[in-house]
Parts: C-alpha cells; structure tokens; sequence
C-alpha cells in the first residue's frame, strides 16, 4: 500500500488548501514568538498542528517534504540553528503525533511518543550546535544560566523590586545558576509535554470542524488521568529529593516536576469537569484559570487535586472502569 494510502484523507468535493498554505502557516507561528510580544508565545504553541493536518490530507511523504521546505525556509532567512530547532522539535512532534493519531493510539501513548521524541533530538540538536566538549557543557551552560539570572536583575531593578530582594537574588546567582542547570532536562521534557497535549487538543478541536480528518482516541478530555502507577515514581522523586547528595537530589526533583505536570493536568481537567457541571459562566471560568496561573500557591492545589483524584476519583472515572469489568 502506498505512502499516500496510508495517511491521505479524502476532501469532500476534492478541495485542497494547496501544498504551501500548512507549511508557511506552521513556519509563521513558529515565528511569530519572536516578532510579537506576549501573543506570539501563545500563536508558537501551536506551530505543529498545522503539520499535523498536512500529514492527513497530502500524506507522509508530502509532509516530510514539505517539512523539510519550511525549515529550509527559515533556516535561510533567520538562520540554521533557527530551521533545525523548528524541523526537530516542531515538525518531528507533528509527524510523530501524526503516525500515532493514524495507528488508532492513545492519547497517553501519542503525547508520550511526540514530547520523548521532541525531547531527545533537542538534546542532541543542542549538543551538536553548542560545539562544545562534553566535558565543559555543565560549566557553559552554568555560566549562561548566571548571565540571564544577572539580565533578570537588572529588569527587576528597573521595575522597581525592593532593594532586600534583589540582594538576595545577588547573593545566591551562583546556586540559583546550578539548580537551572541541573532542573534543565526535566524544564524541557515538561514544555514538550504540555506542547504535546495542547496540540493533541488542537488536533480534537479540528476533528470536531473537519469530520473528514482521522479519529483521535475518543476518551473525553474531561475524564483524563495520569496511570494510577504515577504515583510511585512521585514518591520515588520525592524521596530521592530529600537526599542529601546533590546527584540524587537533582534526579529526585526532575523526576517530581515532569509527574508534578501530569498532575496539574489532570487537576486542571477535574477543575473543567467541576466547572462545566456546575454551569459557570465561560467568563468566570476562564478567569479562574488566569488567576491560577499567576498565583504559584493555587497551581499548587491545582497539583494536589490531580494527586489526590487517585484515592477521591472525584470524576467517579475509576468507579465506571469497576462497573465495566463486573459486567
């Protein structure tokens, strides 16, 4: 069977977008985070989906193709490393989420593939272009993070952060530097992951629009929740944090923030869930969100309520499954 076969859905009445309008709309959403303030941070998170749908409607091929023409593209405007970042980290997460969305996968199994995959090009994107010894990346990486940690204070000081607390942030460059550094693998397995859902969830939206495009995993969005099993890499983490090496400590506090993620997604879903069920107006609603996301001590209680929903089952989810395998 072919490529094309494969992968390529039928346009009802045989329309197209054309071959060049998914590829410069993912290449311009891409760009857009560094030409428009504030906005192209939200407009650069969803870069991949386009591609995503070009993998459905013209075929693996023609998007790999098509792929490889925009990071060309932008490779020769804004620069190589530029148009290798978009090609791996972007475009490898469209066309990862694209074979698993066409082999019937989970919606675990698909963001877990895209982020994993994502997250070990950049690495190795990152240690190639660096160009530097594997020896030193620890010290280079320090030293950069103790620059944007110097930059950082120089903004608060501009904006007027009492005196006390700019010293404190001076005192301390150096270890604030070091746990950037050490924290660094799970930061970015952490933005792949929660690239990987928002475009899942892009992907859902568009099913909804374009009943022509491929069916992702029908489970509601509502209902999701992180493997019950989560929670013992958790304490694991937790544990390992707690130890007074500095190795274990670091690989302790990665593994608590990427399954720290996972709960403050499936808090965030209980949270709709509850706010949908009690008929809140959309404004309201979504004003809880902003205020959950400026406040770093709420999004805390936002992870606890993903946390503790494996013994509450506040959704009654794990109920449903009991019932199901009785019958």
């Amino acid at each position: 069977m072919s490529d094309t076969q494969d992968t390529t859905v039928q346009f009802p009445g045989g329309a197209s977008f054309g071959y060049l309008a998914a590829p410069l709309l993912s290449a311009l959403l891409y760009l857009s985070i560094f030409f428009l303030p504030v906005v192209g941070w939200l407009m650069n998170f969803f870069a991949p989906l386009p591609m995503i749908y070009y993998f459905f409607t013209h075929g693996r091929r023609a998007a790999h193709i098509a792929l490889l023409t925009a990071s060309a593209g932008i490779g020769a405007a804004f620069g190589m490393e530029m148009g290798l970042y978009y090609l791996s980290c972007y475009g490898l997460l469209a066309l990862v989420m694209g074979e698993m969305i066409n082999r019937k996968s989970t919606m675990e199994a698909t963001v877990a593939f895209a982020a994993f995959a994502a997250f070990m090009i950049t690495l190795l994107l990152l240690f190639f272009t660096s160009q530097t010894p594997l020896g030193e990346i620890y010290g280079t990486i320090h030293e950069q993070a103790a620059i944007v940690i110097n930059q950082s204070i120089e903004a608060y000081r501009q904006a007027g952060v009492g005196a006390e607390q700019i010293e404190i942030i001076e005192e301390n460059i150096q270890w604030l530097a070091k746990w950037i550094v050490l924290l660094m693998p799970s930061a970015i397995m952490t933005a792949f992951i929660t690239l990987s859902v928002g475009n899942y969830i892009g992907y859902k939206f568009l099913k909804t629009r374009l009943p022509y495009l491929p069916a992702p995993d029908p489970k509601p969005l509502l209902f999701w929740s992180p493997p019950d099993k989560t929670v013992f890499a958790a304490i694991i983490g937790g544990g390992m944090s707690l130890l007074p090496a500095t190795a274990f400590r670091a690989l302790g506090l990665n593994i608590l923030f990427i399954t720290g993620t996972l709960y403050t997604l499936s808090g965030f879903c209980i949270l709709q869930h509850f706010f949908i069920r009690s008929r809140l107006p959309f404004f309201i609603r979504w004003t809880g969100y902003i205020l959950l996301l400026l406040q770093p001590f709420l999004v805390l209680i936002v992870i606890f309520l993903g946390l503790f929903d494996l013994w509450f089952d506040f959704r009654k989810i794990r109920a449903q499954k009991t019932d199901e395998k009785e019958e």
